[in-house]
């Protein structure tokens, strides 16, 4: 079926980044059934094998965040263009840059502490995942970029997207209003696709410093050994 407006086109954008998101969330589920989160399960001969099947499961984290991110930004970029067809209560604005063309649609939510909540939640999407994600994987040119593409992580993305979607429900909550009562989608998005509402960051330790630690592990292991057989 054609795509009838653009948002058809945020929608079919939508959902990809939260089917990303859950298989990001599989590889620490993967991790956990094969007890990588803890080196001392692991016979010592071993932790350089399970140091390196922490740093794939980790290349795959990064590369569902990498994806999640990129369309999820997609999505995004649609929102305030399409906002003025919903309901009645949105004015289309001229053409800006991304943020410009966000705080002009927030701007016009009329309850005020839905307003500044709107704004808030905007804010942290824009500088959590706009500024330091998106940019360096599209914009990016120097090698801080790719360090800062290095640094992403599940955790983050989920809470960054979190962020978004609650200033989109804002938005479409105005919209709507009064004739209809919009309710907060982040957990039916969020179900739909397998993924948990809410994260504990603590739950989903950092691959790249796990697989340091194996390889550390292991070398102060091999030079024990070495000692030894030099005693």
């Amino acid at each position: 079926m054609d795509l009838r407006n653009h948002f058809d086109l945020a929608h079919l954008l939508g959902h990809p980044p939260f089917d990303h998101m859950a298989s990001a969330i599989a590889v620490y589920e993967e991790a956990n059934l094969k007890r990588l989160f803890s080196p001392d399960q692991h016979h010592p001969g071993h932790w350089m094998f399970r140091g390196a099947d922490v740093e794939g499961l980790r290349r795959l984290e990064l590369r569902h965040c990498i994806y999640a991110v990129v369309m999820y930004q997609a999505m995004m970029e649609k929102i305030p263009y399409f906002m003025p067809t919903m309901g009645k209560n949105f004015k289309a604005t001229a053409s800006l840059e991304f943020k410009g063309s966000w705080m002009a649609m927030l701007a016009q939510i009329p309850n005020q502490a839905d307003k500044q909540s709107a704004i808030g939640a905007f804010e942290r999407y824009h500088a959590d995942i706009y500024v330091a994600m998106r940019n360096p994987i599209v914009h990016g040119r120097k090698q801080v970029d790719i360090d800062n593409v290095n640094r992403i992580r599940m955790p983050a993305v989920h809470a960054g997207m979190r962020s978004g979607w609650a200033a989109y429900d804002a938005l479409l909550t105005a919209a709507f209003a009064p004739d209809q009562v919009h309710q907060p989608s982040w957990s039916v998005m969020c179900e739909s696709h397998s993924v948990p509402v809410e994260l504990d960051p603590q739950d989903y330790p950092d691959l790249m410093e796990l697989s340091a630690q194996y390889n550390r592990r292991h070398l102060d292991w091999c030079n024990k050994l070495g000692g030894a057989g030099a005693a």
